[in-house]
């Protein structure tokens, strides 16, 4: 749970300083969770980062410089994991974005998530194993 804390307070961190200048405008913020993650962990780094993308939109918004912004979430996993019925069985009610699950290796889809214009794009990746000894 501690680690989790601490990645909460880095993930706010980083997208506050990294698009502290980055003009958000009306559009699209697609966020994507490369499927390292399971469980409540994905939904929880998801939320932490929609709440920070959320915030900058607000006070754009409160500063006149933005408009409304539409989030979606897109969750990523091989495809031989059941990840979809997990997925969608245990998402929380209270979310405030899109979701959509995408099935295979990310870089089948990644002109899709990143090559669209005035869009703001996140990729996410949690893996907390450790790391392997060079043999």
């Amino acid at each position: 749970e501690s680690s989790i804390l601490s990645v909460k307070n880095k993930v706010h961190e980083v997208i506050v300083v990294k698009f502290y200048n980055v003009p958000i405008c009306a559009g699209t913020i697609r966020i994507t969770d490369l499927g390292c993650a399971i469980g409540p962990n994905t939904f929880y780094i998801m939320q932490t980062i929609v709440d920070a993308m959320a915030l900058k939109a607000r006070e754009l918004l409160a500063s006149g410089e933005g408009e409304k912004l539409e989030i979606q979430v897109f969750f990523n996993d091989q495809v031989g994991n059941d990840f979809i019925n997990m997925l969608f069985s245990s998402m929380p009610s209270s979310r405030s974005y899109w979701v959509a699950a995408v099935v295979g290796p990310f870089y089948w889809h990644r002109g899709y998530f990143l090559d669209h214009q005035s869009t703001a794009s996140i990729l996410h990746c949690s893996y907390l194993g450790s790391p392997k000894s060079p043999t």
